[in-house]
């Protein structure tokens, strides 16, 4: 999974960018929605199913369940790579890095084990070593720093060149990543990339199960090899992408909106009847 910054679906759609030929080749939710403003609570209610901090970007820990405690129940293995981040499990602002980015520095039972965090919370330079060896976990949270993931002074444009670098060559087999190993493994990866929320203070969105959703309409592609010309066009918001999460590794909720009827997964952006890049 990895998240971009501030922009609406029409900041992104049409514009001839790596982003919007992902979306035209590939799964893309056409109605997607943020839960709220600003950045911070929109990774934390896609990781937990909860909306904890609409109105405020504060770094905050809190003793909920999410998504990393499911995976580690059902014996799923999962990482947080941060561009940027100067030392594993890093909880200051640093540069281009952002505390706030990485949702998985905000959940007590991670951050209060060190050793936890500094394993499953690193510098983003491990991922590349992790695709090429053919040893990536299960999950993984990839979050760019601040000028890659397009958010001020940097741009759509931006953030679309950053992903066109980090993933086509993935994608493509080139380079580091041309081994038989590391294509089984891409083969068999699916990456979801999305906007946290739209750079407005627009109130656009709906109501579903009394949880109203007011981060604007944003983009949302699942780029893989069962994900070819896919939609999902029903109303969908991070809850519905962690149930999404939660279908394709077969985990319980979390207790929050995720895995609930007002909020199911996106079962329909992936056909596994097919196979191959």
């Amino acid at each position: 999974m990895v998240v971009l910054e501030n922009a609406k679906i029409t900041q992104v759609l049409g514009k001839g960018n790596y982003l919007d030929y992902l979306a035209n080749h590939f799964a893309q939710a056409t109605n997607f929605y943020a839960v709220c403003h600003p950045s911070s609570p929109n990774y934390l209610s896609m990781t937990n199913g909860r909306s904890l901090q609409c109105g405020t970007d504060n770094h905050t820990v809190y003793s909920e369940q999410n998504i990393a405690n499911e995976l580690t129940k059902k014996g799923h293995s999962w990482m947080a790579y941060s561009e940027s981040m100067p030392k594993a499990c890093d909880l200051s602002n640093v540069g281009e890095y952002v505390v706030r980015h990485d949702p998985f520095l905000s959940y007590a039972d991670i951050v209060n084990n060190a050793t936890l965090c500094d394993r499953h919370i690193v510098n983003s330079s491990a991922f590349n070593s992790s695709v090429s060896s053919g040893r990536l976990d299960s999950f993984s949270f990839y979050t760019p720093n601040l000028y890659d993931d397009g958010h001020t002074p940097a741009s759509v444009s931006d953030a679309s060149k950053w992903l066109q670098g980090f993933l086509s060559p993935i994608l493509n087999h080139t380079g580091r990543y041309s081994s038989s190993t590391e294509r089984s493994l891409v083969n068999h990866t699916a990456f979801i990339v999305l906007f946290d929320e739209s750079d407005t203070n627009d109130v656009t969105g709906y109501s579903a199960g009394g949880t109203t959703i007011a981060g604007g309409h944003v983009f949302l592609t699942v780029v893989s090899s069962y994900s070819k010309g896919l939609k999902y066009t029903a109303n969908a918001t991070d809850y519905n992408l962690e149930s999404t999460v939660e279908w394709l590794f077969n985990t319980t909720g979390d207790g929050g909106h995720d895995g609930t009827a007002a909020f199911p997964s996106m079962s329909s952006l992936f056909d596994f009847s097919s196979n191959g890049y």
